[in-house]
């Protein structure tokens, strides 16, 4: 980071707040290597305590928007519209119809939700939940005795599964 830059960001921070001790050693080490930014620095300073003695002037909420009308108007006399219709939703135009439907849709799913606990369709889930969970899940000696020519049997080449076929055809 050149020494510009250096100088730039601490200025940039005391135009915000007051500068820590870690940042007033920087600037005394910059001032060290270079005696003209102190000069400068001074210079500055007697601007941002010039700015911090005035008084805050309110801004209207639309500033932004009148200063870009202005430019525009100022450049080739055309005032652009079409970031104001990016930078609002479509749905804005409709006022409360938007949250109105949000609502009704949120009553409907709990009133829906409501119905189907009355019905007992849990009930019928519950038992058929117990009748899977009693099933025997381990297979028995039985079925694990041909389990190595299973196994075989699913590494056969896959060309051979397509022969098969088109000779049954």
């Amino acid at each position: 980071m050149n020494q510009d830059s250096k100088y730039d960001d601490l200025l940039a921070t005391r135009w915000t707040r007051e500068l820590r001790q870690d940042e007033q050693a920087k600037l005394e080490r910059l001032f060290a290597e270079e005696p003209a930014y102190r000069t400068r620095w001074e210079e500055d300073m007697t601007i941002v305590e010039g700015l911090d003695g005035l008084p805050d002037v309110p801004v209207s909420s639309n500033f932004t928007s009148l200063v870009m009308q202005s430019l525009a108007r100022r450049v080739d006399g055309t005032v652009d519209h079409s970031s104001e219709a990016k930078s609002t939703p479509w749905w804005v135009g409709f006022g409360f119809v938007p949250r109105l439907g949000v609502g009704f849709a949120l009553v409907l799913a709990v009133f829906g939700s409501y119905l189907q606990y009355k019905k007992g369709d849990s009930t019928q889930l519950v038992e058929s939940l117990a009748l899977v969970t009693e099933s025997e899940t381990v297979p028995s000696l039985e079925e694990l005795q041909h389990f190595e020519a299973i196994q075989m049997l699913a590494q056969v080449p896959v060309d051979v599964d397509w022969e098969l076929i088109t000779a049954t055809e």
